[in-house]
């Protein structure tokens, strides 16, 4: 009965679990408002906050409150609020070729020509193009002079258009640079030729990065503007400004084009004097602008603990007390798990049949993990051969190989890539293979620190073949692609 009896204690021990998730999830949600972007960190006795309107506005007050009592907030310092602080911008032009397309780029070529001369001192500029994969044509942080290089080769050239893969190769190289705020300029008619990804996988890589996304859509003609919302969704949900070019001129509104670097640039950082509280608050921020009602977010905080108190100190006689009188012990209160045990304990049949309930549910998980997650003890996956396109072979002792599938895949030492590396000399996120419609990977190096190398030749961008030799940093590796998928998967 030993077995009995442990297992009605993993039942009581499962439901006190779900009564503390149950509380758990009474507490309320953060309410936020979205047209203001906070981040805040908790000081000594202050909380300081980068401010940032989604929409450049002149702010005209501030007031701070942590459960309606007032603090004191100072002015806005205006962005950048320190000498180290950068803004890393990427524009991404959408080349893909066609008839239609040449006055686009070559008003997209002339806009970001302008804007490269209106730049500041904090500003650090990169140029790419896309349409069957990303192209640099001018590397982030490069001097004027090489930018307005890059822009000049902007030409209309590939025919697929793979947006969401540009940007999600844009994300990644603006994640790896260390500035205040980032921004990735995408250029584009909005069409998706993608299959390997979604909308959302754009999204979301862009917010982890914390990158903003500036939507600026061309349209060739008014029956192919309803791609144009894919833009709006990734400038939108990144918190960036979106606007569409006129169909006849090619133009974007002035508004965008004169105070294009504001939309970046605009608030700073404040500071909320919060020396009189202490540990978890929620902290209310409201900025008055022109507009009808002032924009409020909620922050959640966790303040410094206040100073320990000194004791007072002792007289140096003290008058002889009265022995204290004998007190019977009383047991302590019971926790929260203990007494969730106790009071099961103290109804036999409510937890036997939990424990009943508790064994069910287990045969029940391991029959489904038993008949539909393996078969013969491997992932079902492996199954399938063909699933498998190719393999990274390393060319060294354990001669280790890696499968692949028909994905985009990015190599390097950062626990989120989907190829991870130990060796230093390999970068946090070095490369990206992409699976090509016709059979066969691309790699792109990602900006890395040691470069990558096909056959012994550094490469931005290349198509490679069965047999090629990969060289990140240190660690060398060898293509074999599976002849067999790639027949199955062209035909």
């Amino acid at each position: 009965m030993i077995w009995l009896s442990f297992l009605r204690r993993i039942a009581i021990a499962e439901i006190a679990v779900m009564l503390l998730i149950a509380i758990a999830a009474g507490a309320p949600a953060l309410a936020q408002q979205n047209d203001v972007d906070l981040r805040c960190s908790a000081k000594s006795n202050s909380v300081k906050c980068d401010v940032r309107l989604w929409e450049p506005k002149a702010v005209t007050a501030l007031n701070a409150d942590i459960s309606g009592s007032k603090l004191v907030v100072s002015a806005i310092t205006p962005f950048p609020y320190a000498s180290n602080l950068r803004s890393t911008i990427l524009f991404l032009v959408d080349s893909r070729n066609s008839s239609e397309r040449k006055a686009t780029i070559d008003n997209q070529r002339a806009l970001i020509k302008s804007l490269i001369e209106k730049a500041k001192s904090h500003h650090d500029i990169g140029i790419a193009s896309f349409a069957s994969g990303l192209k640099i044509l001018a590397p982030v942080g490069a001097k004027k002079e090489v930018l307005l290089d890059g822009a000049a080769k902007l030409q209309p050239n590939g025919q697929a258009s793979e947006l969401i893969r540009a940007v999600l190769d844009g994300v990644a190289m603006l994640e790896k640079a260390p500035a205040g705020r980032k921004a990735l300029i995408v250029l584009s008619d909005g069409n998706l030729k993608d299959t390997a990804y979604k909308l959302e996988d754009a999204i979301v890589a862009a917010r982890k990065a914390d990158v903003i996304i500036f939507g600026l859509a061309y349209a060739e003609k008014e029956g192919e503007k309803p791609p144009l919302q894919n833009l709006y969704r990734l400038a939108r949900e990144t918190h960036g400004p979106y606007r569409e070019a006129k169909i006849s001129s090619k133009k974007l509104p002035d508004d965008i084009v004169n105070n294009f670097f504001d939309y970046l640039d605009n608030g700073g950082q404040i500071s909320i004097d919060t020396a009189d509280f202490h540990g978890p608050h929620s902290l209310k921020i409201a900025l008055t602008t022109d507009a009808p009602t002032p924009m409020v977010q909620a922050v959640d905080v966790i303040l410094p603990d206040a100073p320990p108190s000194h004791p007072p100190q002792q007289a140096q006689s003290q008058p002889q007390q009265p022995p204290l009188p004998q007190l019977t012990p009383q047991p302590a209160p019971l926790s929260g798990w203990a007494a969730a045990e106790a009071w099961l304990l103290d109804n036999p049949l409510l937890s036997w049949t939990l424990a009943a309930v508790f064994v069910l549910l287990a045969g029940a998980l391991a029959w489904f993990a038993s008949g539909h997650l393996k078969t013969n003890g491997k992932n079902t996956r492996d199954e399938n051969p063909a699933a498998i396109v190719g393999w990274l072979e390393f060319l060294d002792a354990e001669g280790r190989r890696i499968p692949l599938r028909a994905q985009a895949i990015r190599l390097g030492r950062g626990a989120e890539n989907d190829i991870t590396f130990t060796n230093d000399t390999v970068s946090t996120y070095h490369a990206a293979l992409h699976w090509q419609r016709d059979g066969g990977f691309m790699i792109t190096d990602l900006n890395s620190s040691n470069s990558t190398l096909v056959n012994n030749q550094e490469i931005k961008q290349r198509t490679l073949s069965s047999g090629d030799v990969i060289e990140l940093g240190e660690v060398r590796m060898r293509l074999v692609l599976n002849q067999e998928a790639k027949g199955e998967m062209s035909t």
